[in-house]
């Protein structure tokens, strides 16, 4: 029974591709300019590719970042973007696509840390304690 699901499915996937495409074409038949009929073609390329091999995108697990800082008032940025306080990303971890990103931990009255991450697919989990600016 699960296999029928799987196979309709699929049929719908197809035909909603088939539909998409349909679409573009008729736009581009309408078109009056040999660039907007470039750029029709263009974008039915990628989509003509997956049909014919069958393929359906494969989706990639997001990478979370959790930091668990002290100060729990302290900002945390990434690549130079404010991504929350530190109370809050220690209990709910923030999504990026995997990769390599510049995270900075800085509160007022302490020294800011840097530091570069590897973020993969799942939760990674940086703890960091920021020193204090003497008085």
């Amino acid at each position: 029974m699960a296999t029928r699901g799987v196979v309709a499915w699929s049929r719908v996937v197809r035909f909603m591709r088939v539909v998409r495409i349909v679409r573009i074409v008729r736009w581009a038949s309408g078109a009056r300019t040999a660039v907007a009929a470039l750029i029709a073609v263009a974008a039915l390329m990628p989509i003509a590719a997956l049909s014919a091999c069958g393929a359906t995108p494969v989706r990639v697990e997001p990478a979370r970042l959790r930091v668990i800082a002290v100060p729990e008032n302290a900002g945390i940025y990434v690549d130079d973007r404010f991504a929350g306080s530190a109370r809050l990303i220690a209990r709910r971890p923030v999504a990026f696509s995997p990769g390599v990103r510049h995270v900075t931990v800085q509160a007022d009255g302490y020294f800011p840390h840097d530091v570069e991450v590897e973020l993969r697919p799942g939760v990674t989990t940086m703890r960091i304690s920021l020193r204090a600016v003497p008085p």
